[in-house]
């Protein structure tokens, strides 16, 4: 570039005191367009200063191309179509590459995967010499990337109930596994009847090569049986051998669980049925209470966060649809509501993990609840047991307003129940805070009267002796700095509404606050219309309104996402149990025939709807519509002997 102020003599004069830049560039290296801003340096008293075009556009442009002469033009289209055609040959002869490199790879995928096959033909064909000759109790095939694993127990053909619960079967483990490098090892221990985890096997029942590892487990090594087929066989374990774990291993570094994670499980022998499981129920059924009575009995750490995240695997990976699993889930479930199993045992639970536990617990049964029609009735009563959890937030809400509440008063320090209770909140939250807290809302509205804290507490199944065993227990009265009574009560009942959110999914005002935004309009006015009824209609109006709104919220369920399916879930099993309660808590008609049968009509039509597609919603639906009209004849003739018999023979 240059700057140049013209001559006069030039043919072509810039303007009176004009500048002109002026660029000189040979044909062929012109480029297409020229791009320019106008600059005015900072000298000489002047700003510096920046000229742009008046459109907006970012630069001045000038095209170039268009003073090319026709030579250079013809010159530049044909290297033009050169270069295009040059890059659709690379893209073609690509294109082939490729092709030929994704026929290679099918090509050596197909000769995998039927190398693989034959192989497992090979471990089959060994399997089978011993499927005819002897009984297969138990058979696993675990796949991996680079082949599988049979993993089977054998037994003597004909073996007696009692010899398959008390004699433990022989253990193999087959594989076609194709691994260079050193020998594949089988890592593995005993499950030992009365104890936890790992047990070390004693050595009678060793194979050869077998070599003892860290007091749990021994290692052996696998031997060729035949062509690329690898076997290991265990035989005379010792009779409280009630299963096998295992690992492989390949030395020095490299360990390989069971596909999907965890250990390698073989059961060794049958158990005899606990009380109650020896009626006819499935095997899984069987196994998972099993399961369920030893961690819940031989664990030494074990905590309702324990309990939900258990609970959610089983319902993923075991109970699938076999009615008899839903059905021990649900009572494993009922027993841990009713505090016959521990809420919290050599553990500490932050309330955040618990109530993410819960929620994510009840979430995944709302969904199960949608897509398993037969198991609704078994789902939904299971929810029944569980609380309605919240996200993190609201489980550290917990730990922090309880913290809120203790300022209110600078006494309540070490050795207070209030204290005493705050350490409670923050390492073990569970149902019992519920009652706490309503227990000390009946203290401080009784202005400090401690029988009604106790009553309140003893009448919801929480002692002095269940306080006291709480791993931060509570051995202190409440006491009752007056002045702030008022503040008390208010602070409490927002904290109580806090509880109740995380534990009690059940809590009608509590899970109707959380449906309400996203109801629809039709099913927000059945509830709201029930919620009136409660307090205010009669009996019969009461159930036929608890009912209606039922019937929307079950219509709405379909329709909505996940987290709001569960919160409508809770929302009907909280009308269905406030109805209930009514009726149970003795609320009744006024005793005339019509109110009699209207009451058990709404209350068949309601089971029925709670039971969903049980043979016995059915036959509950067909009594509803029964007695419907038998109240029509009521409402048209009055009472008579023939609407009596019809209603009779209805109820039969």
């Amino acid at each position: 570039f240059a700057r140049k102020t013209p001559a006069a003599a030039d043919d072509a004069k810039p303007a009176a005191g004009g500048e002109e830049v002026r660029m000189v560039v040979d044909e062929k290296d012109a480029p297409e367009k020229l791009l320019f801003l106008v600059y005015i340096e900072q000298r000489n008293g002047c700003k510096e200063q920046w000229f742009k075009p008046l459109d907006g556009a970012t630069s001045f442009v000038v095209p170039i191309t268009e003073a090319l002469g026709e030579k250079e033009r013809t010159r530049r289209e044909e290297a033009r179509k050169k270069a295009e055609e040059e890059k659709e040959a690379a893209r073609t002869e690509a294109e082939r590459k490729a092709a030929e490199e994704k026929a290679e790879q099918e090509r050596k995928i197909e000769e995998q995967k039927r190398k693989r096959k034959d192989r497992r033909e090979s471990c089959e064909r060994f399997v089978a010499t011993f499927e005819r000759d002897a009984d297969v109790s138990e058979k696993h095939v675990f796949e991996y990337d680079n082949g599988d694993v049979i993993m089977f127990a054998v037994r003597a053909k004909g073996a007696s109930e009692e010899e398959r619960c008390t004699k433990p079967a022989s253990a193999h483990l087959v594989t076609n596994l194709a691994i260079g490098g050193a020998p594949l090892r089988l890592h593995w221990g005993l499950k030992v009847d009365g104890k936890r985890g790992w047990a070390e096997p004693p050595e009678e029942c060793w194979p050869e090569n077998t070599e003892r590892r860290d007091g749990q487990a021994v290692q052996t090594p696998f031997t060729e049986v035949s062509d690329g087929v690898l076997a290991v066989h265990i035989d005379k374990m010792p009779a409280s051998a009630s299963g096998l774990l295992a690992v492989l291993h390949l030395p020095p570094h490299t360990w390989m669980n069971k596909p999907g994670g965890g250990d390698l499980f073989l059961t060794l022998r049958d158990v005899a049925p606990l009380p109650g499981l020896d009626k006819e129920v499935s095997k899984t059924a069987a196994q998972l209470a099993e399961d369920i009575v030893e961690k819940e009995m031989e664990y030494g750490s074990w905590t309702l966060m324990h309990r939900y995240g258990h609970g959610q695997h089983v319902m993923n990976s075991v109970a699938s649809d076999d009615t008899d699993c839903w059905a021990t889930l649900y009572i494993w479930m009922r027993y841990s509501q009713l505090r016959v199993l521990d809420w919290q045992r050599n553990y500490n639970t932050q309330p955040r993990q618990l109530s993410a536990a819960q929620m994510s617990f009840v979430t995944q049964l709302a969904q199960k609840f949608r897509e398993k029609g037969a198991q609704r009735w078994n789902i939904r009563m299971t929810m029944s047991c569980v609380g309605r959890g919240g996200g993190g937030d609201l489980g550290q809400r917990i730990r922090d307003d309880i913290l809120v509440i203790l300022r209110h008063n600078r006494g309540w320090g070490h050795g207070s129940m209030m204290e005493q209770w705050h350490q409670k909140l923050h390492n073990n939250t569970t149902p019992d805070d519920v009652v706490i807290c309503n227990a000390l809302l009946a203290f401080w509205h009784s202005n400090g009267n401690r029988d009604e804290y106790w009553r309140v507490l003893y009448d919801n199944g929480v002692t002095r002796e269940r306080l006291a065993s709480y791993s931060q227990p509570i051995t202190a009265e409440p006491d009752y700095p007056g002045h702030i009574r008022d503040t008390m009560l208010h602070e409490l009942g927002v904290y109580g509404h806090l509880l109740k959110t995380v534990h009690l999914g059940t809590d009608l005002d509590t899970i109707v606050d959380h449906c309400r935004w996203f109801m629809s309009d039709g099913t927000r006015g059945a509830v709201d219309g029930y919620m009136h009824a409660r307090w205010h209609a009669a009996f019969v109006d009461k159930l036929r309104s608890a009912l209606n709104a039922r019937k929307a919220v079950m219509a709405q369920l379909p329709h909505v996402n996940e987290e709001q399916a569960r919160d409508l879930l809770f929302l009907d099993i909280a009308i269905e149990s406030d109805a209930r309660r009514k009726v149970e808590g003795g609320e009744t008609h006024d005793g005339s025939l019509w109110a009699h049968v209207a009451s058990v009509a709404a209350a068949a039509e309601a089971l029925a709807l709670s039971e969903a597609e049980l043979d016995s919603a059915t036959r509950l639906g067909n009594v509803s519509r029964e007695l419907g009209e038998v109240l029509k004849k009521l409402e048209y003739y009055g009472e008579s002997e023939d609407v009596g018999l019809r209603a009779a023979a209805a109820m039969n």
